[in-house]
């Protein structure tokens, strides 16, 4: 399993590229895939009332293009019934991935009513948001 290599976004080039704060010196190489992510809620198991950590809200899947020392160039991409779709802009992505998540498009499940907490809203792509490697 590869390294855990996380940072975050300290620069937005344009709508398709974006730049982090790692690069080289910490293992990081082109066609490595990234989320770009926001910390939501604490999680607790309600069996032990453990926390599970903090759910993450993934903004955007990003690819490197171009690593140097200390920063890498991003790209986003899309995935797609496990194939690589790439995309043109970060809110296209954005849109894209809002979009699948539409009732009609899962599966249906028997829920609790009582224990529907609601999908979080996700901000836009920022600098300073936090990024992790995922492939």
């Amino acid at each position: 399993m590869p390294e855990i290599i996380t940072g975050r976004i300290v620069k937005i080039l344009d709508e398709s590229h974006i730049v982090a704060n790692f690069g080289l010196r910490d293992g990081v190489s082109n066609g490595d895939r990234f989320v770009v992510f926001e910390a939501g809620e604490e999680i607790t198991d309600p069996e032990t009332g453990e926390s599970l950590g903090e759910l993450e809200l993934v903004k955007a899947h990003i690819e490197a293009v171009h690593v140097q020392d200390r920063m890498t160039l991003l790209t986003p991409f899309a995935v797609v019934s496990g194939q690589r779709e790439t995309a043109t802009v970060l809110s296209a992505v954005m849109a894209r991935t809002s979009t699948k998540n539409t009732p009609a498009e899962r599966a249906p499940l028997t829920v609790r009513t009582d224990q529907v907490s609601g999908i979080p809203v996700i901000r836009p792509v920022q600098v300073g948001d936090c990024i992790r490697r995922i492939s």
